[in-house]
């Protein structure tokens, strides 16, 4: 078992994301950790934007994988917005995201039967 993120936790890993300048290229309004960003960034960013989007997605879920919206919340209120909501055709997928700055993280659940898989 894993200790679950902490609100300090999510705001270290967040608040770097801030100032990551958008690669060039038709991405405006696209998830930092989006398949058109994400490749464009410098290593280092892209630990930082895997971090964040993992701590993230931890933290707004409760432990039976449901919203927490307690902690959805609590983001909102340290200055990053945060939702994560039932997508509208299929009930049992959570779609969501956090904005730091700029940017929109996407904390979706992964899709089924997508090339990951």
């Amino acid at each position: 078992m894993f200790d679950r993120p902490t609100i300090q936790d999510v705001l270290a890993a967040l608040k770097p994301l801030i100032g990551i300048p958008r690669p060039v290229g038709d991405n405006e309004g696209d998830p930092i950790n989006g398949d058109t960003v994400f490749p464009y960034l410098s290593p280092k960013h892209q630990e930082q934007v895997q971090h964040a989007a993992t701590v993230a997605y931890e933290y707004a879920r409760t432990d039976d994988g449901e919203a927490n919206r307690r902690a959805l919340n609590t983001m909102t209120r340290h200055g990053f917005r945060a939702s994560l909501d039932p997508a509208q055709y299929e009930p049992d997928h959570l779609v969501g995201r956090v904005i730091a700055g700029e940017w929109e993280i996407d904390i979706s659940d992964p899709r089924c039967g997508s090339a990951d898989d």
